[in-house]
């Protein structure tokens, strides 16, 4: 998805106390590696659901 030309992948995700969005700037076979404004580095795709 990420291959094609102009494509951006906004994520947001929340819980009761805490909400936040990130953009998603690659995927790999481990993990969504994210450009966050609050540092956050990656998300592991086995602890990411749909």
């Amino acid at each position: 998805m990420l291959a094609e030309p102009n494509t951006t992948i906004v994520l947001s995700f929340f819980s009761e106390e805490w909400a936040h969005w990130t953009v998603v700037q690659g995927i790999d076979e481990e993990a969504l590696w994210l450009a966050d404004t609050d540092g956050m580095r990656n998300i592991l795709r086995k602890e990411a659901a749909l």
